[in-house]
């Protein structure tokens, strides 16, 4: 069903952060005698700076996330013919980002060169077009952080940053053996977003 006019606006307002409500519009586009052409004219002004910020948050998302900025790798660019399994469906589905909004984390299995690394980051870069924070790290530098944040006692701080996006990818997670103390601090991170996070590990 197509928005009015007046819904776009509001929905460009909203978008902007601005107080007004198509009800309001549509009373003050008519107090003041707006012709349908002014009207139009109001809408493609605050259509164009809301898709303006919508796509600088996008991009702000995209350089905090720590994906590679060039050829990055996305859903449309992955060959998933070259796939083969009962799972393969299921993949094909990840672009709907049920696994987010579910809270529901998602682990993916295989061997070298099948494109986990691929299909986790396509996952990542999804989340940001919808304005969702999401960060990128390898294991070995997870294990690093946790290292040195168990040494300086700064343990607190460093789940804390792990915490915030909204999607938490882990890659070549089974590259890395864990300590105790470490598994320890991965499990308080796994306690610490329950239910608010999504995790992705590329095993």
């Amino acid at each position: 069903m197509k928005e009015t006019i007046f819904e776009q606006v509001a929905s460009a307002a909203s978008v902007l952060k601005l107080d007004l409500s198509a009800e309001e519009f549509a009373l003050f586009a008519e107090d003041r005698e707006f012709s349908e052409a002014g009207m139009e004219a109001v809408q493609m002004l605050l259509g164009y700076l809301s898709e303006k910020k919508q796509q600088t948050t996008i991009q702000t998302l995209l350089k905090m996330s720590r994906f590679p900025t060039k050829a990055p790798k996305t859903f449309e660019n992955f060959d998933f013919s070259l796939l083969k399994g009962k799972d393969v469906e299921r993949l094909k589905v990840l672009s709907s980002l049920n696994a987010i909004y579910s809270h529901r984390n998602l682990a993916f299995i295989g061997p070298a060169g099948t494109g986990k690394t691929h299909l986790a980051q396509a996952f990542g870069y999804a989340c940001c077009q919808h304005g969702l924070k999401t960060h990128f790290i390898k294991a070995s530098e997870l294990q690093d952080r946790f290292t040195a944040a168990r040494r300086s006692g700064k343990t607190d701080s460093c789940l804390n940053g792990l915490v915030c996006p909204s999607c938490l990818i882990i890659d070549e997670i089974g590259h890395c053996a864990f300590d105790k103390n470490e598994e320890y601090i991965q499990k308080q991170l796994e306690e610490d977003k329950a239910g608010e996070q999504l995790t992705m590990g590329n095993f």
